[in-house]
């Protein structure tokens, strides 16, 4: 394995290992607040519906899923992300 190979393991490494796990541990403990890992602890199968999807959803309704109804109260550069957005959107397919 190459010394280049190494160093981006490690980096992924790192990343994985320390800058998500403190995101993690901060839903994790927003979870515990609301009383709701308990829960999870106690009934994985059946809580996991909360978290994952396994539908099939279209770009249609993605999109109308994230539409913005009142787009001219958002300012000007939120305007061109939304619509950017869209667009990425509406390329999308179902095989993702």
């Amino acid at each position: 394995m190459s010394t280049k190979d190494v160093v981006a393991q490690n980096i992924f490494a790192h990343d994985a290992l320390y800058r998500r796990s403190i995101l993690l541990d901060q839903f994790s403990h927003g979870l515990k607040e609301v009383g709701l890992l308990q829960l999870l602890k106690a009934f994985p199968n059946k809580m996991s519906k909360l978290f994952i999807y396994s539908g099939d959803l279209s770009p249609e309704d993605v999109s109308e899923a994230v539409y913005v109804e009142n787009e001219a109260n958002l300012e000007r550069n939120d305007s061109y992300v939304l619509s950017l957005f869209h667009s990425y959107i509406c390329t999308l397919n179902s095989a993702g």
